[in-house]
């Protein structure tokens, strides 16, 4: 016994420096993590500050654009707002980024490209309070501002690429002193179990071993559990069947129930109709973890106040000891906001498209709209080998209208002209005022029987108009019309030209009998 008490010495001699050591790279590997951990939280930092400035600089130019759109002093006032955020953004970003030289003199670029871009939102803005609305309009779909958001997305993609790059070290760094301080305390409670049952000791070992596995076990459910309970996100815990097992108390923040009352729901129940399908656990298919492990999936969840919000969800699998799949863990955010700002982006977008189709005094088509319509029924005339016709028209004397009762005179002509247009033409007629006085017609399966048809029509609408109506002047056109035949192929711009070619002949002649609307000299 004597004997083996010096051996008993030095076993727990190396027991305790072992412990010792342990002790020591724990220490040093949490030190190393949590430096590791903290990086990767500046550089997430960094990105989200990115990206609600770049969030910022376009809620400003969605409200100027539907500002211009609209003139709501409303949206101006969102602008102003929308704005005024992107100082303090900015300013943040440069905090962030001080330490490192690349990404500040990348800021200071994007600094540039903000403050052109906020100059060039300004110059609509002056000029829509000059009442130059159109011009104001016109430089939304401008090269400039499209050059102007390019060069901004580009410098923040740039940004963005460079603190990725550094997120994914930093994770690296991150995980290799994860892997290093479990490495090293793996390593030493192997030697140390190994030892104590040289030393006998391999019960007491076994005790030490499982009280320090439910610390461990604690700790990491308290790391849990903060985790969840100062998230924004919503994290629940799911059986096989989609029951909730857990829910984070950020369910009363997004949705308005108490945990219990959330739990006590049962599945799918708070989903809106549309969207269960997708969710619904289906044993012809893999569960949700495998379905959606690439990209969340968006649905509606219903709002204790009776609205419904917009989640995005990730799904992961929970598994037992032995790798057996007992139910899932999923996490959600509110993405409500988002949502609504990409439909108003889309009807912006649509109200835009509209406005570059549409002449803005009478309501016709415009030029461009009227060529892309026209042209898609002429291709449908030549496949299909059916007639159609162009007819030209021009408001004769609109200059003495302007010159003698001024411009506003000269729009209410316009406007009549469009209403007798609309009057003795056909619904599935394509009209068009193509600038100045000059308005176009275009008709599928017209005949030239059909012409003086039309022009007694339009004759009957300008009598009406010029005996019914408080105009210090008296309205009458100029026709002319081409007409495209099946066997003779040819194009909507030369149908185009011989209308136009026809009105200026019915036109001239017109001056030259003294006003008298003839038709024009043969041959």
């Amino acid at each position: 016994m004597a004997s083996l008490l010096p051996a008993k010495r030095t076993l727990w001699g190396i027991i305790f420096g072992l412990v010792t050591v342990m002790g020591w790279l724990s220490y040093v590997s949490a030190q190393r993590y949590a430096r590791a951990e903290r990086r990767v939280e500046h550089t997430l930092d960094v990105r989200a500050t990115l990206g609600r400035l770049l969030g910022a600089i376009q809620e400003t130019e969605d409200d100027e654009r539907g500002f211009l759109l609209t003139g709501d002093d409303l949206q101006l006032m969102a602008c102003r707002a929308s704005e005024a955020a992107v100082a303090p953004l900015f300013a943040a970003l440069l905090r962030l980024v001080h330490d490192n030289p690349t990404q500040l003199d990348r800021a200071h670029e994007l600094s540039n490209i903000i403050a052109e871009k906020q100059s060039f939102m300004a110059r609509k803005l002056a000029l829509f309070r000059h009442g130059e609305r159109d011009a104001a309009i016109a430089l939304v779909g401008a090269a400039r501002g499209v050059e102007l958001t390019t060069r901004l997305r580009s410098q923040s993609a740039a940004m963005d690429r460079e603190e990725e790059r550094l997120l994914d070290l930093r994770k690296g760094d991150a995980s290799r002193a994860q892997g290093q301080a479990i490495g090293a305390i793996g390593l030493g409670s192997a030697l140390m179990i190994a030892l104590s049952f040289v030393s006998l000791l391999s019960v007491h070992r076994d005790a030490e071993a499982l009280k320090r596995t439910a610390d461990d076990l604690a700790t990491s459910e308290e790391y849990f559990r903060l985790l969840t309970e100062n998230s924004n996100d919503l994290v629940r815990t799911h059986d096989l069947d989609g029951n909730v097992l857990y829910v984070s108390p950020s369910v009363e923040r997004m949705l308005g129930y108490a945990t219990e009352e959330f739990r006590a729901f049962p599945p799918l129940q708070l989903v809106h109709p549309d969207d269960r399908a997708a969710l619904a656990p289906n044993p012809a298919l893999p569960p949700l973890s495998q379905r959606f492990k690439d990209l969340p999936v968006e649905y509606r969840a219903l709002h204790k106040d009776g609205s419904y919000r917009w989640l995005e969800i990730s799904f992961a699998a929970r598994r037992d000891a032995n790798g057996v799949m007992i139910g899932e863990q999923s996490s959600a955010r509110d993405v409500t906001d988002r949502r609504l700002a990409e439909q108003r982006l889309t009807t912006q977008a649509e109200q835009l498209r509209t406005l570059s189709l549409h002449d803005e005094l009478t309501g016709l088509y415009n030029r461009r709209g009227w060529l892309e319509l026209a042209g898609q029924q002429m291709r449908l005339a030549i496949r299909e080998k059916r007639g159609a016709a162009v007819v030209f028209a021009d408001l004769n004397g609109m200059k003495q209208i302007n010159d003698l009762h001024g411009h506003e005179a000269g729009d209410r002509a316009l406007r009549d002209t469009e209403r007798i247009l609309r009057t003795a033409c056909r619904e599935v007629d394509i009209i068009a005022r193509f600038g100045g006085d000059e308005f176009v017609v275009f008709g599928l399966d017209f005949k030239e029987t059909g012409l003086e048809a039309l022009r007694a029509r339009i004759q009957g609408a300008i009598a009406e108009q010029n005996s019914s109506a408080t105009r210090p002047f008296r309205l009458s056109l100029s026709l002319g019309a081409a007409f495209f035949r099946p066997e003779f192929p040819e194009t909507i711009d030369a149908l185009l030209d011989r209308a136009d070619s026809e009105m200026y002949q019915r036109k001239r002649a017109r001056r030259e009998n003294g006003g008298l609307s003839l038709p024009p000299p043969a041959g």
